[in-house]
Formats: C-alpha cells, structure tokens, sequence
C-alpha cells in the first residue's frame, strides 16, 4: 500500500539549511526515490501558496501542499479547501491589540499577497525587516511592505494567516504570551492562536495542520494509518496527536514538542528506515 509523507518545511525539510540548495541532498534523495516508488509528498507548513509552489519546483516532483497551517489545502493542483479568517473579526482584532499591546509589527498572509509586512516602530526597524528577509539566500520569499496594502487586505481580502511580532528581549516575550492569552479570552470562538516566544500566529477557529491533513486524507480516500507526519514546532503538535503511530519530531525541537512526537530523528531522510521496517 503506498505511503504519504506529511512534511514541515522550515527546521524539518530545510534542516540543515543549504542557503544554496535549499533543501539538503540527503532529504531530497530521500523524496524522489519515496516518490518514484509510488508514494506521495505532502509540504505541510505554515508558509503561504507562492513559496510552497516554489520549494515544489525545487523538489521537482508532483507534490500537494497544505499551507498556513492548514487555511488552505491543494491536491492534484486544485484547491479543495480553504479557511480564510472572517474580515470583520479580524480589523477588530487588529485593530484591538494595537491598542492594547502595540506590537512591533505585523505580517498578513492572503490569497492575492505571499506576504504583506507593516512596522508599527521605526524606518530602522522596517530597514531591518528588509535586510533580513533578503539575507535569507535562496530561502528568502517574496513579500511588500505596505500599509494601506495591509488595511486593504484587512477589509477586504482573502486572508489565510496573520502573524503579529512582538521582538526579542525578555519584555516583549511577556507581552506577546499576554497577547495569546488575551486572544484565547476574547477571540477564541473566531480564532486560532499560535504563541512562538516572539511572535503570534492567528488563523481562523479550528484550522490546525492535522485538520487540513484529515481533509486532504478523505478528499483522497487515504487511510489514516498510512500517513506519517514530520515537524519540529508547537503548530505540528496537532499532527502528532492525530497521526501519533507515525510521528517524527526533530531532534533539534524544543522539548515541549518533542514529547508529542512517538520517534525523534536528526534528519527527514531518516524517516526511510521506519518506514522501510514497516513495509
């Protein structure tokens, strides 16, 4: 019976980054030949449709993409759900924790933009931002920076994830878990909430990668014991839980995610050896 391998891209696939290759030789050796032996690949990750689309080519085989944490799911390059955030909520709740907890900035994910980036600090900081995307190499994705961009897509715009960044010293982490916490009390009918020590996740309620991995399972009539799963952050522990069986944290991985995952491996290609035990 063929296999699907669910897979996070940054700290899994990209580990150890190659800022020329892109994704290790190793690991892409290990996905052709899972591949060309008649299983299927699924990029299952927190980045937007352009970039997924773009370490596609890179892997240069017929792959599926499960992007922003699930708010939208693609197989055999047709769209078969999406989950964008209800606009309303989301420019109150913008809107909201500027206010109350004046962020550094803020990053909108959406179906017309890969990503649209806001400073709510300094043009220092915004030249920062800058510098730092470009001096990703060839992980670096395409991004503008805008704010009536960003108040547009607000209002109007099909937006699958928002990312609010809070900074690095010890004050800013505090704020940005008091930000979670108030997301969790007053939003959480409406949203999903994703604390990362310095900065916020939000997607719509209920969209998690393990949700999006089980529509992309029935859409395909795939059975659950034939997926297995591989990540290394707190938005694959959902993946974990579900498909616990045939789970794979990184062993880089904070140890607060690695306690969900049934097998710890240092690199994707050493998924081979489970599953070639298996079969």
């Amino acid at each position: 019976m063929s296999k699907v391998l669910a897979i996070d891209l940054d700290g899994t696939l990209f580990y150890p980054k190659k800022k020329i290759k892109m994704i290790p030789k190793k690991n892409l050796d290990f996905l052709h030949d899972f591949i060309d032996q008649g299983n299927k690949v699924i990029i299952t990750s927190g980045r937007n449709l352009p970039y997924a689309k773009m370490v596609k080519e890179r892997i240069n085989r017929d792959i599926d993409i499960i992007g922003c944490n699930s708010a939208f799911v693609v197989s055999n390059n047709q769209l078969i759900n999406e989950c964008p955030i209800d606009n309303r909520t989301l420019y109150e709740l913008v809107e909201d924790l500027d206010k109350k907890f004046m962020p550094r900035g803020w990053m909108v994910m959406s179906k017309d933009y890969n990503l649209v980036m806001v400073s709510r600090t300094n043009k220092f900081i915004t030249f920062c931002y800058k510098m730092l995307f470009y001096l990703q190499g060839v992980y670096k994705e395409e991004f503008i920076i805008s704010e009536e961009t960003f108040q547009d897509q607000l209002k109007n715009g099909k937006v699958y994830k928002v990312m609010m960044v809070f900074g690095i010293t010890k004050k800013r982490k505090q704020m940005a878990c008091q930000a979670n916490i108030y997301i969790r009390k007053h939003f959480n009918d409406k949203i999903e909430s994703s604390w990362t020590d310095t900065s916020i996740e939000l997607t719509a309620a209920g969209v998690s990668k393990s949700k999006g991995l089980e529509e992309y399972c029935l859409h395909n009539h795939i059975d659950k014991k034939d997926v297995y799963v591989i990540g290394d952050s707190g938005n694959d522990i959902s993946m974990f839980n579900t498909y616990k069986e045939n789970s794979f944290c990184m062993k880089h991985a904070s140890p607060k995610v690695k306690k969900y995952a049934k097998h710890i491996v240092s690199r994707v290609c050493d998924v081979k050896n489970y599953i070639k035990e298996e079969i």
